[in-house]
Formats: structure tokens, sequence, C-alpha cells
């Protein structure tokens, strides 16, 4: 059974590590697999497993559009994959139009990693993404959600036909936990002062602002460092807060790390302080390498993880004194430390990567096979 993967580009972000587990774990005894990419760049493009055909749409500028989409319907008249399975808006929607051009009738399904009405409320482009989104997301024929939230957000926010499935991501907890062992640069880590870190991408979506100013509460009661792992348009912004809460020596802005988790495992605290997420791999990361975790309750994701005060604890999102409570309380109580951080580790075997791989193989066999059975009526 032959899948095309079509997907922006290879950047470094949770959809793009999810596809990279399934470009390299899908069973090539079921799948031959082939990756249309728009704009082949990006931090995994070394991570392609080389079994895979990789098709370079060349969309290097905005105006390149029109001919990447039209490339792409080339593509699909020539090699009739059995099923297309997009990642992320701007390829779903553009792939959905190649198929059109192309006049096949491949089924696609359209995998959705965020929650789409939170997403583009902040978006300059928002409303005509939303009206691309109403137009054509309507005319796949499965879609499959990253959690719960994301799929009731997809069905409620966008018509679409009723077949959305729900598939957690999934993490090499082996592989995590391997990698705790490492050193790091961060000297932080060798003094005796109980360090939080932080990581993902510096929007507005991760809500920063909320950690650093619960930090600033905890810091007047106690010594504590923070540390944000991450990079993004925001980062001045942020600093300039730092300075302006008179924390800025305690706080350390460290960029991307090839090896996060042997950062996070040698750290007191993981703080999740989103305004929303799709799903928060970054939660099943941090338990995996033992380390106690504090997230806001937004939608959607960590309440699909967390069972508060279990496996971590959930505050209300924007509750700056919640979340100053929260992360004193376990920064102050060892026991509790070590107790969420053994439940935590058990709960992210839950989402170990085969489970997901194989829940992928599945959804994408029912529909190729749902395929076959519509062909061959009389």
């Amino acid at each position: 059974m032959k899948i095309l993967f079509t997907i922006p580009s290879l950047a470094g972000g949770g959809a793009e590590k999810m596809l990279m587990q399934l470009l390299t774990h899908l069973d090539r005894r079921k799948f031959q697999v082939e990756l249309a990419v728009f704009d082949y760049s990006g931090r995994y493009t070394s991570s392609v497993p080389g079994d895979v055909v990789v098709y370079d749409l060349e969309k290097k500028r905005r105006h390149d559009m029109v001919r990447a989409t039209l490339r792409l319907a080339g593509i699909l008249r020539r090699e009739c994959p059995d099923l297309i399975v997009s990642f992320l808006p701007y390829a779903s929607t553009n792939t959905i139009v190649a198929r059109q051009l192309s006049r096949t009738h491949i089924p696609i399904v359209v995998c959705e990693r965020n929650a789409l009405s939170k997403v583009l409320q902040d978006d300059a482009w928002g409303p005509l993404k939303g009206f691309l989104i109403r137009r054509y997301y309507p005319l796949a024929e499965a879609a499959i959600a990253v959690s719960r939230g994301v799929r009731d957000d997809l069905m409620h926010y966008y018509p679409f036909p009723e077949r959305v499935g729900v598939i957690y991501n999934g993490a090499d907890v082996q592989a995590i936990q391997r990698q705790t062992a490492e050193p790091v640069e961060q000297p932080w880590f060798d003094d005796h002062i109980p360090v939080i870190i932080s990581a993902g991408r510096l929007t507005a979506q991760k809500n920063f602002p909320l950690l650093l100013r619960a930090f600033s509460r905890v810091r007047q009661q106690m010594a504590v460092r923070l540390v944000i792992m991450g990079t993004g348009a925001a980062r001045p912004q942020l600093e300039t807060l730092a300075s302006g809460l008179g924390i800025a020596s305690d706080v350390a802005f460290i960029g991307y790390r090839d090896n996060p988790f042997a950062y996070m495992s040698k750290a007191s605290l993981f703080v999740l302080s989103s305004s929303w997420e799709g799903f928060a791999n970054v939660i099943i990361e941090a338990m995996a390498c033992g380390v106690p975790v504090i997230a806001t309750d937004c939608p959607s994701g960590p309440s699909e993880i967390i069972t508060s005060g279990r496996e971590g604890i959930l505050v209300p999102v924007e509750d700056v004194d919640a979340l100053t409570r929260a992360m004193l309380q376990v920064l102050e109580d060892s026991r509790l430390r070590q107790r969420l951080a053994d439940s935590g580790r058990r709960r992210a075997h839950d989402f170990d990567y085969r489970t997901m791989v194989a829940a992928y193989e599945g959804f994408f066999v029912d529909m190729i096979e749902r395929r076959n059975d519509v062909a061959n009526l009389p």
C-alpha cells in the first residue's frame, strides 16, 4: 500500500517529529512510504529514512505556492498513491487543491495537531486561513486529531466529515531515558539551588510571561533558578520582562538544544505555562526524564495526560497565584516531588511510540480497504 505524506517543511516542531516517527517505523511489509515537502528544508531533513522517496515541491517564496501545488498534482497523477496523509493546515489545504487539479480520487487524511480556533485567533492571516480550512477540509475523507480537545475543536468550528479519529502522540521513552545521562553546558545544575525548567517555542501560545511572573514570586520565597529552552520571536520581550521583574540574573534563555532531555532530567521541576496546546508532547518527554511536572489545564492536551495530583499538577490558565502556589508546593516537598516523578515516569510509557504507530497503521489500512471496497462495487 503506497502512502504519500505531505507537510510544509521539515522544521523542528512537534508535527515534524511525529512524522519522522511514522516514516521510520511504519511496517515496510505493509506500506511503501513517500514524502512530498513544500519546502524541503529544516532540522529533520537528515532524519528522513533512506528508503523514503522524497519530492521537494520547491516552495521557497510565497508566490511559489501555485507552482508547488501544480507539482504535487502531477505527482498524484503519476504515482497514484493509495492514500494521502497531510500534516498542518498549509499542506492540508494545498494537498486537497492538488488532488482536485489532478482529477484523481485518492483519499486524503488530514492530521490536525493543534486547536485551530486558538491558532488562528492571533494570526494576521487568520481570517483567510480560516476561510480556506472551511472551504477545503470538508473535502477530505477523514482526519486524525492528536487529542480529544483538538478533535472537538475541529468538529465544532469547522464542517468536517464524521470520521475524525484521535491518536495521541508517541515518544521513544527508552531513547529519551538513555539521553538523560549526557552532560550539559549550564553550570546551574551543578549547584545546590533548585532549577525550574521549561521548553517550547517563544510565542504567545506558550505564555512564558505567566511563568516569569510566577517565578518572580517563588524567588521571593526561596533561592531558585529558571532555565527556558527554545527559540522564537518573543525572546527580546521576555528578556525585557525578566529584567523588569528583577529576576534576569536567575533566568537563562538557552535557545535550542539537540538533547533537551539531559537538561530536563537534571531539573527539580518542569513547568508548562501554555494558554493552549494541541497535545503537549513535552509533558511526556519531561515525565520520561523523571522530573515532576506542573502544567496549565489549557485546551487541550494536559488534562488528557495528567490526572492532577497523581502524575503531575494542573493549574488554571493565566492564574499566576495558582501557578506560584503549585511551584512552591512541589519545590518545598521532596516526598511530593519524588511521588510525582515516579508516577509521571510510569505514565510516560502509556504513550510509547509503538502504540502510536500501530494506531496509525490500523487507520491507514482501514481507509485503503474502504476505498478498495467502494471501487469494487458493481
